[in-house]
């Protein structure tokens, strides 16, 4: 149902059930005033059914294995330098807790050139330490990873081809983030194509600050499912927008509209609307009772 269907249902239901008798016309500065005040009503109602029948949505993504042209496995001290080469790397990654240089240089007949230097201060903890070219060397062309400490411990040094652009640079034994669909409300649920092993008995994925994230070493695709959170519905927002909660839910939304619209001048009918309403509802999760955040006109129970 969209915006638009709601508020011509919700005109209709004010009209069925006017005592008067008297039809709200289009043009009609009263229907102006209705329909000025009807969409913050309809922003409650969804958000407060969204609780209750959320809409389901799903999206799936893919994720390739990043394996290291070159690597350092482990965690180690490390005191001097350290170094890791590969022809036509342009990336590398680590962990770091201590004071560090990295250092990606290229080769060219014996001389190396330096290309980027990536500096860690040292926090008290392990640190991911990353950089990448701007662009990719010919894949023939040599490229040495220089690392630098007096006292340091590093951990899974990787040096990569390229990461991809769309993600946060993944780090060996960490994850990997994908963005979270603009209207993500929670998980559902979570499928991987194939078995994948959990190691330490870790969930499969992690969900923070609006990202979704998998093990750096899951390679296949995965299949969110999620509840949708509700978009907000303002003084501006257009007709065709479409509700987003379960077309069931929102066929009840009408009756809430109409009730809180009619709330001053008619109490008895916004009472007969309200409860029409709270009917509707409690027959969508089973006859449960229900009370309504009413954050427009106050709080009503039905």
């Amino acid at each position: 149902m969209t915006l638009g269907e709601c508020l011509e249902k919700t005109k209709k239901l004010i009209n069925y059930y006017s005592v008067s008798g008297e039809r709200v016309a289009s043009g009609d500065p009263v229907q102006a005033d209705y329909m000025s005040r009807a969409k913050s009503a309809v922003d409650t109602a969804q958000k407060e059914l969204a609780g209750r029948c959320p809409l389901l949505r799903r999206v799936t993504y893919t994720q390739h294995t990043l394996r290291p042209l070159d690597a350092l496995r482990g965690m180690r001290r490390l005191a001097g330098k350290a170094e890791l080469s590969a022809c036509g790397a342009a990336a590398f990654s680590l962990l770091c807790d201590g004071e560090l240089t990295a250092v990606l240089e290229q080769g060219n007949g014996g001389e190396w050139q330096e290309l980027l230097t990536v500096s860690c201060a040292g926090s008290g903890h392990l640190e991911t330490v990353c950089g990448q070219l701007e662009s990719l060397p010919p894949s023939d062309v040599p490229i040495r990873l220089t690392l630098s400490a007096s006292d340091a411990y590093i951990a899974e040094a990787g040096l990569y081809r390229e990461f991809p652009r769309h993600e946060e640079t993944p780090v060996l034994d960490m994850r990997r983030f994908h963005a979270l669909p603009a209207d993500f409300g929670g998980v559902r649920s979570v499928t991987p194509s194939h078995r994948f092993p959990m190691r330490g008995g870790a969930a499969f994925y992690t969900v923070e600050e609006g990202k979704i994230g998998f093990p750096w070493d899951f390679d296949g695709a995965a299949e969110l499912l999620y509840t949708v959170y509700p978009r907000s519905i303002g003084e501006n927002t257009g007709e065709a927008v479409s509700l987003d909660v379960p077309e069931a839910a929102a066929e009840t939304i009408p009756y809430f509209v109409a009730a809180m619209l009619l709330m001053d001048e008619d109490p008895n009918l916004s009472r007969l609307l309200l409860n029409l309403y709270g009917d509707r509802v409690s027959a969508l999760d089973g006859g449960n009772g229900f009370t309504i955040k009413n954050t427009l006109f106050g709080t009503k129970k039905g």
